[in-house]
């Protein structure tokens, strides 16, 4: 329930419940809330759940949550495609 709470503080009002879902879980693998409110903050609206569905794969396999929500904002402002940025947190895992 705290990691559902954190995840609604880093990541809005405005967030689905499915964002707050995966934010959670982000959080509870160690993501922080730095982290979620980097990618609320730099993605796409439309875009947000698969920035946090990628943060979570990534942190999930030990990347670091700085490093990874650093990789994931460069991704989408070079025009990494929602697919590409999912396919990262597969090659960690």
């Amino acid at each position: 329930m705290q990691a559902l709470r954190q995840a609604r503080g880093a990541l809005g009002g405005e967030a689905s419940a499915a964002e707050l879902t995966v934010g959670a879980d982000a959080l509870e693998r160690g993501a922080g809330t730095a982290a979620l409110l980097e990618i609320r903050q730099r993605f796409p609206r439309a875009r947000t759940m698969a920035g946090l569905l990628a943060l979570a794969g990534l942190v999930t396999g030990g990347v670091p949550a700085p490093e990874a929500a650093k990789a994931l904002v460069q991704g989408v402002d070079a025009g990494a495609s929602d697919a590409t940025l999912l396919s990262w947190r597969a090659g960690v895992l």
